[in-house]
């Protein structure tokens, strides 16, 4: 814990020696403080997700959920995320409304931290799943939308349960948490590794 400020404390002990010796009057260092540097710990980069991590865990939601509606729903959160960075409660305030659509290009109307406004652009093609072994393409989206439009609800929430309650915080860490556990990803993934992994 002392080696960051070490050698200050020396050039601090050698004046004292140099003002005891009279060789100078006056140690120019403060008496009753040590300067300290600031050092950097070792950078950890951020953990994020691999292209064929992400793969995975695609698959994984298709895989394992049976009812179109919450395969849908989870499909489309997690690529929503990894696509514009959205941090969770970001992604889970949005409304029916935000999310515009203008021919293959959607915008999300976001309000971030202190309420400021901003748009995102969102590319239709970047939330299709996609399996080029198997020849499949499927665009969970549009499913999602006309699934939710079933969904007996006065929320207008974009993301909701099958009860039609907006979805929690919680829900959607624990959503992860089991999702790369299942997914056998050594990574702790949350959802703010996949803001990291849009950044």
């Amino acid at each position: 814990t002392y080696l960051h400020w070490y050698p200050h404390l020396l050039l601090k002990l050698f004046f004292d020696f140099l003002e005891e010796q009279g060789e100078i009057n006056k140690n120019p260092l403060p008496k009753n403080n040590v300067i300290k540097t600031k050092t950097k710990i070792g950078y950890r980069s951020p953990i994020y997700l691999e292209v064929e991590e992400i793969k995975i865990i695609n698959n994984t939601i298709i895989n394992t959920y049976k009812d179109e509606f919450s395969k849908s729903r989870n499909f489309f959160i997690i690529n929503l995320l990894l696509h514009t960075g959205l941090r969770i409660n970001e992604a889970l305030n949005l409304d029916l409304s935000d999310f515009n659509i203008d021919h293959n290009t959607k915008h999300l109307t976001i309000k971030g931290k202190g309420d400021k406004e901003r748009y995102i652009p969102l590319e239709l093609n970047s939330l299709l799943f996609e399996n080029h072994e198997l020849g499949i393409t499927q665009n969970y989206t549009e499913i999602y939308f006309s699934l939710r439009n079933k969904i007996k609800t006065s929320s207008k929430a974009l993301f909701v349960s099958k009860r039609g309650n907006r979805l929690t915080c919680r829900y959607i860490q624990k959503f992860i948490k089991e999702l790369s556990l299942v997914s056998n990803i050594n990574k702790e993934i949350t959802p703010h590794k996949l803001r990291h992994t849009f950044a």
